[in-house]
Parts: structure tokens; sequence; C-alpha cells
């Protein structure tokens, strides 16, 4: 890629798809791409892009990460971050400082707020960058507890829906050529329905769990936030996911009038739970008519199925290059098993042997 940088030799398409990070060739990926041209990266260091690594993703990525219920997406837009700030070296793009943020995220209730690199601001000379103003307290104001702080982000839009379109209704009209059709057309009507300017989301399992009651079903809790005028969708990412543009507040405000309809075995008494519950909103649960999503509507295959009862990974395979050396390795270790037994029972036998002869003339002593 570093040998067709120039003008001319630049690529149409690149497809980065090493085994664990692509960063490494990122920057001559960059490079040598056409202008609007095709750059495919696959990563597959998951556990230090969610937050198991984060001394690892910070060197491979320059993004601290973090084990929160959205790691997947923020693995995916700490990619694209990383991926961004690599172009930005080579052409003038203003505008990225507005859409990198850092995010807080609160360790008692797990709300969270992206703080923005820089914002801009349109003078009679053109636009005017800033670097962005702090947006949140040290302590959170639903439960009191502190935040930790992770990335920087991509905090744009992730998709664009208009090439989504285009495949989907490439896909419809030759929908008889793929094996995998349905399942990319649910997969895609899916991503059309995720909102665009809402990064992260909530996994509704982990909000009810924290004040201790059953989860909602998703068309409950999306019409109480429906009927609190805010907009809300799944994330691609999860199927319980709650993504929506209501500020944490709101989203308490839900869980809190749930856990007062039905409140669960375990009281109120524990942090954070009891800080949290310490307010009584009052939330509509009424069903929306805009609470069922459309791709469920029409029973598009959303998410993928395992294919198997026991699907995932298996125990690492046993074949080798060398097969035959392998053979001769696993040959001379039963033998040196086999003659330590050996060994072993010889021991005994000759300690057994030892123990009769001492007894044997012991007994001779007393006779004498």
């Amino acid at each position: 890629m570093y040998k067709n940088r120039g003008f001319k030799n630049r690529f149409d398409a690149i497809d980065l798809d090493p085994y664990g990070t692509a960063a490494p060739f990122i920057d001559a990926a960059v490079q040598s791409v056409k202008d609007g041209g095709l750059l495919m990266i696959t990563c597959t260091d998951m556990a230090v892009l969610c937050g198991n690594g984060v001394e690892a993703c910070f060197a491979k990525y320059g993004s601290v990460s973090a084990r929160i219920g959205s790691c997947h997406e923020m693995a995916l837009r700490i990619v694209l971050q990383s991926i961004q700030s690599q172009a930005s070296k080579y052409g003038s793009e203003k505008k990225n400082i507005c859409k990198t943020s850092m995010v807080y995220t609160c360790f008692g209730c797990g709300s969270f707020y992206l703080q923005p690199a820089g914002t801009n601001t349109l003078t009679p000379n053109g636009q005017k960058f800033t670097p962005g103003a702090v947006i949140q307290d040290k302590n959170c104001n639903i439960c009191g507890h502190t935040f930790k702080m992770c990335g920087p982000i991509w905090s744009d839009k992730l998709h664009n829906k208009e090439f989504i379109q285009n495949t989907v209704d490439m896909l419809n009209e030759e929908i008889e050529l793929y094996g995998t059709s349905k399942r990319m057309l649910g997969m895609l009507n899916v991503v059309l329905e995720e909102l665009e300017d809402c990064p992260l989301f909530y996994k509704v399992e982990q909000l009810s769990s924290i004040v201790h009651v059953k989860s909602p079903s998703s068309n409950e809790i999306r019409s109480a936030i429906l009927n609190a005028g805010y907009q809300v969708s799944i994330s691609h990412a999860l199927p319980t996911s709650l993504k929506t543009d209501a500020p944490p507040e709101i989203i308490w405000d839900v869980m809190r009038a749930w856990a007062n309809l039905y409140p669960g075995k375990k009281t109120f008494e524990l942090e954070p739970s009891k800080t949290i519950m310490s307010k009584n909103p009052e939330v509509s649960f009424e069903l929306h008519p805009n609470a069922e999503p459309q791709s469920r509507c029409n029973n598009l295959l959303r998410f993928q199925i395992n294919p198997t009862p026991n699907w995932g990974p298996k125990c690492r395979a046993t074949t080798s290059v060398n097969h035959d050396k392998l053979q001769q390795r696993q040959k001379r270790k039963s033998k040196l098993k086999e003659s330590e037994k050996n060994n072993r029972e010889y021991q005994k036998k000759l300690r057994e042997k030892k123990i009769y002869q001492h007894r044997e003339y012991k007994a001779y002593r007393v006779k004498m």
C-alpha cells in the first residue's frame, strides 16, 4: 500500500482483515485508497476494544475503552476515531473536532454523557472552532457516584442511510441470488431504523438490575419514552438495546416509575438504588402507536440465530502440519509415563519386601 500512494496508483477498494487488530495497516490504507474509494476494515481484538485492556487499546487506537453496556458500539466508534485521526493528517478535515467526543460513564447507575472535543460557530469571517466546554459535574446527579472517562470516540453518524437504502432495493430485486438475503435485509432494515444522532445506548436488563426489578418489555419502555416526547430505537449491536435522544434523567424517571409499579423482592435500601428511588415521577406506559419497530412488524430476521445448539468456540485443533513429529512426541511422552509408572510400582514392591523382611527378623528375635 505504501508503494501505491501516488495519485494515479491508488486503489479503488482496500479490505483490511488481519488476525486481531488492523491498527498497523490503517495509516498505509488511508494514504493508498482513492478519493471516494471503499475502505473496509475489520478488527477482531474485541476484548481490547471492549474494555479488558485499556492500556492496549490506547496503544493501538489512541483511545481508552470501557466495559459498559454499549461496549460493542463503543468499540466500533473507537476504530472509526482511529481511522479519522490517521486520515486527518493527509487532508483538511477541520470539522472532525466536532465529531470526536470523550465519554463520561457513571460508576453507579451507568448513565453516560458525551463531551465534544470542540465546537464551531459561524462568524462573518467564516467558521470559528473552539475547545469544548465541560458539561458534566464530578458526581452523577442521578445516583451521586463518580464518573469514569473513556474515549475519544467517533460521535457522529455511523451509517450512510442512502447507501443502505440502495443496498436494500438491490437485495429486494435480486433476493433469490443470495442464500443469506433474509438475514441481510433484516439487519439493513434495523440499521435504517436506528437513530443517527444518538451515540451509544442502554441495556434494558442492566437498568432493571440496578433497581432490582424485572425488565419491562420492549414496547412498554419504548412507549414511555415516546410518550415523554423523545425518539427511541434499538441498536444493530444488541437486540435489547435502548438508543434514544432522551437524557439520562428521563431514562431513570421511566425506570423509577416502572419499579414503583412492579417492585421486586429486594428493597431499595442499598446504593445506588436507594438514591435513585428517592424520587417519584409520573410516567405514562400507555402503548404508543410507534412503539413497535417496522422491521419487527414485517417479521424480518433482524438478528442472527445460532446455527447449532452448542454453537461457539470448540476445543483447539489436534492436527498439525508436522503430523509425524507430533506423533513421535506423543509416543515419547507415553513411554515416559509408562516407565515412571513401572518405576513407582517397583519401588512400592521393594518397600513392601523390606517391611516383610523386617517383620520376619523381629519375629525371629522374639523366638530367640
